[in-house]
């Protein structure tokens, strides 16, 4: 059986890295929960998410070492994948852009590809960013923001 993918934003990635965060203590949780839940998921980042959150996260003051570290703990787990682009999965992302944006005109170009990476791997988004969890409950995509929904969303497999 296969395990679920979840697409992580980049902003709980970033509050996962920083232990001052306002959401760091939420964001340990939900990550936590995603290594310990029996099924287990599969995690995907895409390089975007990674940028910002090297960009975020070196303004933050802390030191970089001390980043780099953290992440790297993250990222050596087998659960975690960084998806890349090929060419054409960059066309299929312009056909469900294109789509998105007609739809909902406000969203921002990261969000977007965010949230395309999420539907083209039919994954669950992860995000603590309010309006694109709006936007995903219009479009009616699966996505949440606490260790409770995440928990929810496990049990409906």
């Amino acid at each position: 059986m296969t395990k679920p993918f979840v697409v992580l934003d980049s902003c709980v990635l970033i509050s996962f890295l920083l232990q001052h965060d306002k959401n760091y203590e939420e964001a340990k949780h939900l990550i936590t929960h995603l290594f310990t839940e029996p099924r287990s998921f599969t995690i995907l980042l895409s390089p975007l998410v990674l940028y910002e959150t090297g960009i975020v996260t070196t303004r933050s003051g802390e030191s970089e070492n001390t980043i780099a570290d953290r992440l790297y703990k993250l990222l050596r787990y087998d659960e975690v994948v960084i998806v890349s682009l090929s060419d054409l999965a960059v066309f299929k992302h312009l056909r469900h852009t294109a789509r998105l944006t007609v739809r909902e005109p406000q969203i921002k170009t990261q969000d977007m590809l965010i949230l395309n990476t999420a539907m083209e791997f039919n994954a669950l988004l992860v995000s603590f960013d309010k309006p694109l969890l709006k936007i995903c409950e219009r479009l009616g995509f699966a996505a949440c923001a606490t260790q409770q929904a995440l928990a929810a969303y496990t049990l409906s497999f």
